[in-house]
């Protein structure tokens, strides 16, 4: 006999996804090279405005890294068995790794950077986006997403389109390949789910040019 507490469950699922196969084999490149740093409390008005980008760059609001490797693996997660049927996915964590072989040519401001961002980086949120050109598919928040999927001007008021995260290692100079040193550090986000992408036309070239 079926449990009529429960048995509306099923009927308040939303809609089915929308297939987007068309019959044709498209894959996309996978690659990540730049980290955004956007100061926890900047408020964008319109996050599809480059000029609003290029703005808050000049007024150090955002930042971009030097060029490098981002890599993202799978996701630690823990699962739950809340009954004999049913199991939760809980504890999401993303780690992001980062190295880059991009040094200051004259002076030690290479060091300063990642020792402000070691030192500070529960002031600013994190975003990245991917190395197809033309394409700038963002990472954001869920509700940022929805905004920008709305169209201009996109804003969700009071909230960072950026990601809340710790620096887990040290940022380091390191023995790269060959004779060369490279920086190395990481990242963790502690999340409720996916982490989906937005595109975002001129942004990145508003601020890591």
């Amino acid at each position: 006999m079926a449990n009529a507490l429960c048995s509306g469950a099923c009927g308040g699922a939303s809609t089915l996804p929308v297939n987007y196969f068309n019959c044709v084999t498209v894959t996309r490149k996978y690659g990540y090279k730049y980290f955004v740093l956007l100061k926890c409390d900047y408020q964008f008005t319109d996050i599809l405005s480059a000029a609003e980008w290029a703005a808050a760059l000049v007024s150090l609001d955002v930042v971009c890294s030097p060029p490098g490797v981002l890599t993202l693996p799978v996701p630690d997660q823990t699962v739950v068995d809340i009954d004999c049927d049913t199991k939760v996915t809980t504890d999401i964590t993303y780690t992001i790794d980062y190295q880059t072989y991009q040094v200051s040519p004259s002076d030690t401001s290479d060091c300063d950077f990642f020792q402000a961002l070691f030192n500070n980086a529960s002031a600013y949120s994190l975003m990245w986006f991917d190395c197809v050109a033309g394409d700038e598919r963002w990472a954001v928040q869920d509700d940022w997403r929805t905004a920008i999927e709305a169209g201009a001007p996109a804003t969700v008021s009071g909230t960072s389109p950026g990601f809340t995260f710790s620096v887990t290692q040290i940022p380091t100079w390191v023995a790269g390949d060959g004779d060369r040193g490279v920086w190395q550090t990481q990242f963790q986000m502690e999340v409720d789910g996916m982490i989906c992408t937005a595109l975002i036309p001129g942004a990145a070239a508003a601020v890591c040019g």
